[in-house]
């Protein structure tokens, strides 16, 4: 007769929620990290590509739906039709778990329902509330039984006492940036560097500004023009740098080019993986996000910009609890690259700002510095594995 232990593990059943492509790539290693340790539970959910490959049984692809601006308006009766399959999912086969990954909009409508089938809910990469919605701390706490937070600050944030409404999960558990276990599996920079100088024929010489205006259609249509005039300003020498501009999404290749229709000079774009371009390039013009910490990683001084409208600039100001906007600011404590959130052109400021760290200046040699503390202190591999022992320690600890 098998025990009540190995017939816990037989019945073990995760629902994962990836809807981007960066919480994709995450949820791929919380995945197979969760194989490893359990090869006979049942792994499932709502997510992309990487998920699929790395052994979870998708029942849809949604990281799609992301890229499009105001996602869930774009894409509204695709989600109203993936709200009513999870819906069914629990009610003829729940399972022990539902994983957030981000996504919050869409996955806190999830987490109601979960919690109504009294289905335990688990966020591992909460939102980033703390920038741009404090005030959604208590849903958060209100529908969750376990946070596993990525970055130090957070597990002091969702600690702190609500009032007698909203009691805190039962556990708040910092497991590390899974950056470091993705990021640890990529060939080494000098490879990836080279690769991306033999696919355009650069030599050595040549100094490449890579161009990461974002993963979202409005955010490259917003941020692309003021990157260009930016560029245009420095009156780069041809013979002496390349402008080289990564495009996560073939579809998005057309926005790409016709930002930068008729520029001075020749600009290359690469589609697919960012880390060669981050691997080549000598400085960053890039959007606000996850790629900041990846350009952190292969140690390369950047610009860094969140557009947004005027409303919103006013609002963000108002509300956001960080000084900062851009992740590597808020790890390392202070500016350690330049950044701005802004709803106007730019330009000349930020045209200045690269000229400071183009060159081999003081100040970028001070930027070099810090990205080089930071990474010895962040990316750490091993936050996956510490995630999915955690989740499992939830699960058999709940019976």
């Amino acid at each position: 007769m098998p025990s009540q232990d190995s017939k816990a593990h037989k019945e073990m059943a995760v629902f994962i929620v990836a809807g981007e492509d960066s919480g994709d790539l995450h949820a791929a290693n919380l995945i197979r990290q969760l194989k490893q340790l359990r090869p006979e539970a049942r792994l499932e959910g709502f997510g992309g590509d990487r998920m699929a490959q790395a052994g979870c049984f998708l029942h849809a692809n949604i990281t799609h739906m992301s890229s499009m601006g105001v996602s869930f308006l774009a894409h509204v009766y695709s989600f109203l039709g993936l709200i009513f399959k999870f819906y069914r999912i629990l009610q003829r086969q729940p399972p022990d778990v539902l994983v957030l990954i981000d996504f919050p909009g869409f996955n806190f409508i999830l987490a109601r329902l979960a919690r109504f089938k009294r289905v335990p809910v688990v966020y591992y990469i909460c939102p980033q509330i703390w920038a741009w919605a404090p005030w959604r701390r208590r849903k958060i706490l209100r529908l969750t039984q376990l946070l596993l937070v990525i970055l130090p600050f957070e597990e002091t944030l969702y600690r702190q006492p609500l009032g007698r409404q909203t009691p805190p999960p039962r556990k708040v558990i910092y497991v590390g940036h899974p950056l470091g276990d993705a990021l640890a599996e990529q060939p080494a920079a000098e490879k990836l560097a080279a690769e991306l100088r033999q696919s355009f024929h650069l030599g050595e010489e040549v100094r490449v500004i890579g161009i990461f205006p974002g993963s979202r259609r409005h955010e490259i249509e917003g941020i692309l023009p003021i990157f260009r005039k930016t560029v245009e300003k420095l009156a780069l020498d041809p013979e002496r740098h390349r402008l080289v501009v990564s495009c996560c999404r073939r579809d998005f290749r057309p926005l790409i080019e016709r930002a930068f229709q008729g520029f001075p000079t020749a600009v290359e774009i690469v589609e697919g993986s960012a880390y060669p371009l981050m691997a080549a390039c000598r400085l960053a013009l890039v959007a606000s996000g996850t790629a900041t910490l990846e350009l952190a990683f292969f140690q390369k001084p950047m610009v860094v910009l969140y557009k947004v409208g005027r409303l919103a600039h006013r609002v963000f100001r108002w509300i956001s609890t960080s000084p900062f906007i851009c992740l590597v600011n808020i790890l390392g404590g202070r500016e350690i690259v330049p950044e701005s959130i802004t709803s106007r052109d730019n330009s000349s400021e930020q045209a200045e700002r690269v000229r400071a760290l183009l060159e081999d200046t003081p100040e970028r040699r001070q930027c070099l510095a810090e990205l080089s503390r930071l990474k010895t202190e962040i990316f750490r591999p091993g936050a996956s594995l510490k995630a999915a022992k955690t989740l499992l320690g939830f699960l058999e600890g709940r019976g």
